[in-house]
């Protein structure tokens, strides 16, 4: 198949421009930069200009898919209207352009349409109730997306990941734990008992190709993530294990971290950069990591037979050896 993807230098999308080569599809790069994407694109894929593609030049007549991922990633400091310039505006775009000349529309959109849910598992059928500008701009997105009335849209799918980790992900939440441990500067904050749901990247991308082609996919929606949550404690505990630390045993109660994340962004929004270019503690950060939730993949694995290959054990495994491969983390 012939697909064209959005975001294909990024963590998830780089992994998923990997696996659509793999499965012998052609595989057009929508980029800033042609030059610079040629160096870190894999062998197989086409970069073109996400500029030309924007002004209306595809790199072909007719394409069999469209997959767009690119959006600013949801991290603190922000702006609002940034998501909703970058993410609303591109989808829109994308999708004018996509009519008569798309037979899909695969977006990445994200399980912070709904929040922090009071109940699990919860699955497709719970309603928005996005909690900040991020996931309310991707609310706006599968909107936009599902309710085009132009004649010639393209069948639309949408996947929402929870958490992701894997290879390539400098900053992202389960890096930054690992790096925390690893330096011996981690607490957890409540509890711990709370679950936490994270889908190891190999087994997202999964979900995607899946959805590519699959007529049972249009027109749906998919929660794509692990099959089981986890307590944040019992996924400490395998983090520490395998980089070889004792697992942390340090507890912040709740309250006396909402006082320190308030306290320190505080600092930040006079300019004062205590812990380096954001907040070690932020209030969103509090949220991720001692709200407790659990999804249900249940339309995932019936409509798309999609099956996670990784569990929490040897997902970190694979996770921890990426990082010291990567040098994002101290060698053993």
């Amino acid at each position: 198949m012939k697909v064209l993807v959005t975001g294909g230098t990024g963590f998830i999308g780089s992994h998923l421009v990997e696996a659509l080569i793999d499965a012998g599809h052609d595989v057009y790069c929508a980029v800033r930069n042609t030059h610079d994407a040629a160096t870190v694109l894999p062998a197989g894929a086409c970069a073109v200009s996400m500029e030309e593609i924007l002004s209306g030049h595809l790199p072909f007549d007719h394409g069999d898919a469209l997959m767009h991922l690119a959006a600013v990633r949801h991290r603190w400091g922000v702006a609002e209207e940034d998501y909703f310039a970058a993410n609303v505006g591109l989808t829109g775009r994308l999708l004018e352009l996509s009519a008569g000349r798309f037979d899909q529309f695969v977006f990445g959109s994200s399980i912070a349409v709904f929040g922090w849910p009071g109940k699990g598992p919860i699955d497709e059928s719970y309603p928005y109730a996005p909690l900040n500008a991020y996931g309310e701009s991707k609310v706006r997105c599968e909107k936009l997306l599902m309710t085009w009335p132009h004649k010639s849209k393209p069948n639309v799918t949408v996947i929402r990941p929870s958490i992701t980790y894997g290879r390539r992900d400098p900053t992202g939440m389960l890096t930054k734990l690992a790096t925390m441990i690893d330096r011996g500067i981690y607490a957890t904050v409540g509890s711990g008992t709370n679950r936490v749901q994270l889908v190891h990247v190999a087994d997202l991308v999964q979900g995607f190709v899946k959805a590519l082609g699959n007529t049972r996919a249009f027109g749906r929606d998919y929660i794509v993530t692990a099959k089981s949550p986890i307590q944040v404690n019992r996924l400490v505990g395998i983090v520490a294990h395998e980089i070889g630390k004792s697992a942390p045993s340090w507890k912040i109660p709740l309250w006396a971290s909402y006082l320190a994340a308030i306290g320190l962004e505080g600092c930040y929004a006079v300019g004062l950069k205590i812990t380096g270019y954001e907040p070690m503690i932020a209030r969103e950060k509090i949220q991720v990591m001692a709200t407790d939730r659990h999804y249900s993949i249940a339309r995932a694995m019936e409509e798309l037979e999609y099956m996670p290959a990784f569990d929490y054990s040897n997902g970190v495994q694979d996770f921890v050896r990426g990082l010291r491969q990567d040098g994002l983390l101290r060698a053993e």
